[in-house]
């Protein structure tokens, strides 16, 4: 795949490059994650420069707590981060602000929503929620701006909506018949096996709270004092990066306070041009303007939760397994995003309440501060869960054993070498599953490399 063709390319151990992948892939989900909230802000016909919901990048970088192993910022960035980024990144580019008025498609629009269905029913099953995601959105974007029920179907993003949900639909069906089809015989991964009984709910309200930054901060700390990891808040300068991220926090959250306060108001129409439907709508209630914007912040952060959740409740894996509360599952970072939602809510709210400049420049001031410290708080537990992960068993020959498959000496020795990691690995994973043991990764390791490089990874044979 991309990883090992990359590190061939450079000679960088595969989880590096995993690493970078995974940065690379929150960037695009923060980005995504960004335009949505600016764009209800939008709708709401109001201005977010100088309001505290321009602090919505401080609020997302607050949650993302890695929080355990299993989670999607632990493992398979390009999977499950990528998964999130493409649900995001189609939500918002079907109801963009000039699909909020009605206009016909062209037929490149219906061509490229109907793809963008297609590729989300082909994707993983994360990804399945896109359509429901998409229509909150849009239904939102249209609540914010005042938009009647029949004026929102009339829409170019009701229609665009429409395409990729068809679209959606019709190779949703046939994928799934052919999947249960190559799967009856049990020989596929059931970790996403669906399961309608009873448990669904008693699995899925936990995982509401799992995304939540201060149950994801306890969690990390009962790893790192099961791993004997003894890092506090003091701790943060005494790594230089983490000092840096730190640094860069602290000058983000002081530029964000410093920004012209100013509570939020309707946006007036740029001269010479007719103002957009949705800012028409919001000009007409300037005063419930704010509050409306919380409002449909909440809402769509609650859907949005919901759907995560019912992802793992409706899963039988998780039924029987019971995660604990505060251990992350691949659904987990979209929870995370809705519980972003509600914080950019919490700020719409706190605009709302501000009655004059002065106190919204002292809003601005404890917001930027509580945000700079929570922040700092889920930097210092991804840095705990990262010490106690490195300090597990298999956790070194992972990484030994991903750059031996990159950097290989095809000499007596090397095998020899390779071989012997193979051995203790295998020991270290005994008991884990089958996917995951020695055994299967040495075999998969082998195929690798007599197909990319002609020999195996461990050749008993060669052995002394």
């Amino acid at each position: 795949g991309f990883v090992f063709e990359a590190g061939e390319a450079t000679g960088v151990a595969p989880h590096i490059v995993l690493g970078i992948v995974r940065l690379a892939m929150v960037a695009l989900l923060a980005l995504g994650a960004t335009a949505l909230v600016a764009a209800l802000v939008r709708s709401a016909g109001l201005h977010r420069r100088g309001s505290l919901t321009a602090m919505y990048p401080l609020a997302l970088g607050t949650v993302l707590v890695a929080n355990g192993a299993s989670g999607a910022l632990a493992q398979f960035p390009h999977t499950l981060i990528g998964t999130v980024a493409l649900m995001v990144g189609i939500t918002v580019a079907i109801s963009r602000d000039r699909d909020l008025q009605p206009r016909p498609l062209r037929w490149h629009e219906y061509l490229t929503m109907a793809a963008s269905g297609a590729v989300v029913a082909m994707f993983y099953d994360l990804a399945y929620l896109t359509p429901l995601a998409a229509v909150a959105f849009g239904a939102a974007r249209c609540v914010a701006s005042r938009t009647p029920l029949r004026a929102t179907l009339a829409t170019a993003a009701a229609k665009r909506w429409l395409a990729h949900a068809v679209s959606f639909a019709a190779v949703f069906v046939p994928v799934r018949i052919a999947i249960a089809a190559q799967c009856a015989g049990g020989a596929c991964y059931n970790g996403a096996d669906l399961s309608l009984s009873v448990d669904a709910l008693r699995t899925a309200l936990p995982r509401l709270l799992t995304g939540f930054p201060p149950v994801g901060w306890h969690f990390n700390a009962d790893l790192a004092r099961s791993a004997a990891v003894e890092l506090t808040f003091t701790d943060l300068g005494a790594n230089a990066l983490i000092a840096v991220l730190v640094a860069v926090i602290a000058v983000t959250a002081v530029a964000a306070a410093r920004r012209q306060p100013g509570p939020l108001r309707p946006a007036p129409a740029a001269q010479g041009s007719e103002p957009h439907s949705a800012e028409l709508h919001a000009a007409k209630s300037p005063a419930g303007s704010p509050a409306r914007l919380a409002a449909v912040l909440a809402g769509l952060a609650a859907w949005i939760a919901v759907l995560s959740a019912a992802v793992a409740g409706l899963t039988a894996w998780a039924q029987q397994r019971q995660p604990p509360i505060g251990q992350a599952w691949r659904e987990t970072l979209l929870t995370q995003i809705a519980w972003s939602l509600a914080i950019a809510a919490c700020l719409a709210l706190l605009d709302a309440a501000a009655k004059n400049h002065r106190s919204h420049e002292l809003l601005r001031v404890v917001v930027a501060a509580a945000l700079a410290v929570a922040m700092s708080l889920t930097l210092l537990a991804n840095w705990r869960f990262a010490e106690a992960s490195r300090r597990a068993p298999d956790a070194v020959l992972t990484s030994l054993v991903s750059l031996s498959a990159v950097n290989m000496d095809n000499t007596p020795a090397g095998n020899a070498v390779r071989c012997a990691l193979i051995d203790a690995y295998t020991e270290a994973t005994a008991g884990q599953p089958s996917w995951t043991a020695g055994e299967a990764i040495g075999e998969n390791l082998n195929d690798l490399t007599l197909e990319r490089r002609g020999f195996a990874f461990c050749d008993p044979t060669q052995l002394p």
